[in-house]
């Protein structure tokens, strides 16, 4: 847990600002188990650690606070369902694997390879349409 807290400088930085109750209340709700039915070693543990990343912070930062270098920091937003679904849209390729003579008996327009949203369904736009040439099933 020191490792994590203190490779980060983020997470270095969350720690610090939350405050000795918040970090404690959060270390023994993850940490508490190990400690039995008595979880008054679990409360001090944890405000050892606090203490422990207080100092370090202090100690390789001693011109800012944690809570001011939290302010500046950007952190993205996860993205959204439709961005997710538009980048696997987008990465999408369609590669026909087949001889040139079943190529030109089955399909008209260029069907070789279809990348992104538009794989060729006829009608979307985007990509030539492609025409299956099928024998008529039609008897008189």
């Amino acid at each position: 847990m020191l490792t994590d807290i203190l490779h980060d400088r983020v997470t270095h930085a969350e720690v610090v600002a939350a405050g000795r109750t918040m970090f404690r209340d959060l270390f023994v709700r993850n940490m508490g188990g190990f400690f039995g039915k008595d979880r008054g070693p679990a409360d001090h543990l944890a405000n050892v650690v606090w203490q422990f990343a207080q100092a370090k912070w202090h100690e390789r930062y001693p011109e800012t606070s944690a809570t001011a270098f939290l302010n500046g920091v950007h952190v993205p937003s996860p993205p959204s369902d439709a961005e997710i679904q538009q980048e696997i849209d987008e990465a999408m390729e369609v590669e026909i694997l087949s001889d040139e003579r079943v190529m030109t008996e089955h399909y008209e327009g260029s069907a070789r390879v279809r990348k992104g949203k538009y794989l060729g369904a006829k009608g979307e736009g985007g990509a030539p349409a492609i025409t299956v040439r099928t024998p008529s099933k039609v008897t008189h």
